[in-house]
């Protein structure tokens, strides 16, 4: 028996098409979505009708994999995933009208993928997770100010294990960000506080009924770009598109200061 598992999910019209790959094999689609993207009213039959009768043009593994899975009712049953070349034989003996928009959907999706980039609704997708993140981090701090936690969860997006807080943290004091001997407090070096990085708030509290207050560091629009565009330098961040597309409420700043070392600034 054999996993499948779920590369991503794609819309076409108002489908909604779960690309799926087993094992080493290509990603593709299997054999009752292609039929609804198709048209089909009976999706799976139409499919394997067409497979039938021109079976010696889907003998090559690379057009269809054949996986074992549980079906609803737990038997193993045979699936049909049709890759990237086996989407297109099917249309070529489709005689629905929606057959051209289906092989322009395999060409933008499937092909892509099987060659490593990512398709252009994946990075659409993507983009418009991580503006709505910004706009509840927005909304959350008035003076468009991020704290450690936001900071990190927006880097988290595109990292792999998750990036926290202390991860956060750590990559900034070893970056000569954040100062070592402060790291509990946060407390940023001086020359980034100087440049508008980081900016201080005062944080009160009662205990006791007697009041507190200490200083705490929030990033500012400026430092949150500026830790991006290094992460990114640093291979810490992965992000398929420039950072201006995912971010650019931050973007529409003054540039970012971009330096290796607090001491380069002279």
């Amino acid at each position: 028996m054999t996993n499948l598992q779920k590369v991503l999910t794609s819309h076409f019209g108002s489908l909604e098409v779960d690309v799926v790959k087993a094992g080493q094999s290509e990603p593709g689609i299997t054999r009752k979505q292609l039929g609804e993207m198709l048209g089909y009213e009976n999706p799976a039959l139409a499919i394997k009708d067409i497979h039938v009768r021109n079976a010696d043009r889907f003998d090559d593994s690379a057009k269809c994999a054949i996986v074992k899975i549980p079906d609803s009712l737990g038997r193993i049953v045979d699936t049909y995933i049709y890759t990237f070349k086996g989407v297109l034989e099917v249309c070529r003996f489709s005689t629905l009208p929606n057959a051209n928009a289906v092989m322009d959907w395999a060409w933008e999706t499937l092909d892509r993928l099987r060659r490593g980039e990512v398709p252009t609704a994946k990075l659409e997708q993507e983009n418009s997770i991580l503006r709505q993140k910004l706009q509840v981090f927005e909304e959350h701090s008035p003076a468009v100010f991020y704290d450690y936690d936001e900071t990190a969860a927006l880097c988290a997006y595109y990292r792999k294990p998750p990036f926290g807080r202390e991860h956060l943290k750590r990559w900034l004091v070893a970056n000569k960000i954040l100062c070592k001997q402060a790291a509990k407090n946060e407390k940023p070096i001086q020359y980034f506080l100087d440049n508008g990085w980081f900016v201080a708030v005062i944080h009160e509290w009662y205990r006791k009924g007697k009041r507190h207050s200490e200083n705490r560091y929030c990033i500012t629009p400026k430092g949150l770009m500026g830790i991006i565009d290094r992460m990114i330098r640093d291979n810490v961040l992965h992000i398929p598109v420039p950072p201006q597309q995912v971010f650019p409420q931050i973007y529409m700043q003054e540039p970012v200061l971009r330096i290796a070392n607090p001491e380069e600034a002279g």
